[in-house]
């Protein structure tokens, strides 16, 4: 079956389970996407990253089906430095083996979109739809490294995310609205004004039809609207400014020089402009000690970072260690005011959209990132305008 073949029969698809959402009776599960990150400059990524998921076969120039002995699983696309899986499971059938697969792999990455990434996208709906389109958002912190006990250091299960809908086994601040776009727009303004800024969620109104587009913070997309064509669309539109982001601030960090010294005041030359996380108010004492434990000590827990931890001052460590996503170096200075992350030539930017959207679910909502000099935010901005530029 060729492509448009597969496009048309998910397009049919998607329009039935529209027709079902209105009726407040779904009968099969909506159609959701993954994205999965790889990285810059090394050609196509592979799809072999999905084979656990059962077998993979190739359908047409960068488009494969995969199945496993109970059925279809979904098709894959291959989209310049992203995998995308599309999916007709339901979310407790595949969203938990989807992001195992992602962490354990070196080659692989999620699709993080924090929450100033996030805010624009929102703002942009706002501007374009004039505030009429319904619309959704989610804003979450988790008190994860506040709660965390010495049994749930030691288990497994604390690497995983815990999927939509499922019993929660750890506490969760969380807020969900449904509302017009202008109404929802105030609300996100006053909450933001509370310094309550860690957007999870928005459903952005499709631009040619019904319905809308879910976009979760780990790469997750879920459709609801009336046609799998607008859904792609939108989910590609936002992949160009993503892929426009990520490879700014590689040229940002890639280029320039930073010199350190460790504690015994050997001087380092290390290449690349540094990235700053800045939180105001400070991460609390009790949250800050059990990050550095879990993620440095114990190796475990969201941000995928190993290394040593050598005291460099009061409460204040440099690391010299690996990012888990492509295994290379980074080098980190942190303490509860600030972390000062460099990414030498080759590191992935896209360690950085991982490294704010766990901190703003984590450890601080109060939190400026600057690279290299400059804002992040304004990157966003510039970023997402140069990527729907290119789709024009």
């Amino acid at each position: 079956m060729d492509r448009e073949e597969i496009f048309r029969r998910l397009d049919d698809y998607c329009r039935a389970r529209f027709i079902e959402l209105g009726e407040r009776h779904l009968k099969r599960p909506v159609l959701k996407s993954y994205v999965v990150e790889t990285r810059r400059g090394v050609g196509q990524p592979s799809v072999a990253v999905f084979a656990d998921l059962g077998r993979i076969k190739q359908q047409d120039e960068d488009f494969y089906s995969i199945d496993d002995p109970q059925g279809p699983v979904g098709i894959i696309e291959k989209r310049s430095r992203f995998l995308i899986l599309h999916t007709l499971l339901k979310t407790s059938e595949i969203e938990l083996r989807v992001l195992r697969l992602t962490r354990s792999s070196l080659h692989t990455d999620n699709l993080w979109l924090d929450g100033d990434m996030l805010k624009y996208l929102f703002d942009v709906a706002v501007k374009v739809y004039g505030g009429r389109r319904p619309s959704r958002i989610a804003m979450e912190f988790e008190p994860y490294f506040d709660t965390l006990s010495e049994e749930d250091v030691g288990s497994e299960e604390m690497d995983d995310f815990e999927i939509e809908d499922s019993e929660r086994s750890r506490p969760l601040n969380r807020i969900s609205l449904s509302n017009k776009l202008g109404k929802l727009n105030v609300f996100v303004d006053m909450l933001y004004d509370l310094d309550f800024r860690s957007l999870a969620m928005v459903r952005f109104p499709s631009p040619t039809t019904s319905g809308g587009h879910e976009f979760y913070y780990y790469g997750k997309v879920t459709n609801r609207s009336d046609t799998f064509y607008a859904h792609r669309d939108v989910l590609n539109n936002v992949l160009d400014g993503y892929r426009a982001l990520t490879e700014r601030i590689e040229d940002l960090t890639w280029l320039g020089g930073h010199r350190d010294k460790s504690p015994e005041g050997l001087e380092a030359a290390v290449e690349g402009a540094p990235v700053v996380f800045r939180f105001d108010n400070g991460i609390p004492s009790n949250v800050y000690q059990s990050f550095l434990d879990v993620t440095f000590r114990k190796m475990r827990g969201p941000f995928r970072l190993v290394g040593n931890l050598i005291p460099a001052g009061k409460d204040r460590y440099h690391v010299y260690g690996l990012d888990m996503h492509l295994g290379q170096r980074v080098f980190l200075e942190l303490s509860p005011k600030r972390f000062v992350v460099i990414l030498p030539y080759g590191t992935c930017g896209n360690t950085v959209h991982r490294l704010a959207a766990n901190i703003q679910r984590y450890l601080s909502q109060d939190l400026t990132i600057t690279v290299g000099g400059e804002e992040y935010r304004a990157l966003v901005r510039e970023a997402f305008m140069i990527g729907s530029r290119k789709t024009d």
